[in-house]
């Protein structure tokens, strides 16, 4: 089918198709309303990963997965 206005019928298709799980935290106690904590957590990862501009993609790639493994270590 043929649209005058493409990005605008996109936007809104998404909305729609999002909606039955867009608002799922106000029934799970478990889903946080924010993501402040999150962003948090990959705020300390940015912070750790910048002195180390000069890494490959691979090399930054392995870092990032040592971090996190450390980190989730030290949360248990």
């Amino acid at each position: 089918m043929w649209y005058t206005h493409k990005k605008l019928h996109a936007a809104c298709t998404l909305i729609i198709n999002a909606i039955p799980d867009m608002f799922a935290y106000l029934n799970d106690e478990e889903i946080p309303n924010t993501t402040n904590r999150l962003e948090s957590y990959f705020t300390h990862l940015k912070e750790k990963l910048t002195p180390h501009r000069g890494l490959r993609f691979e090399a930054k790639k392995n870092f990032i997965k040592w971090y996190l493994y450390f980190k989730n270590k030290e949360a248990k």
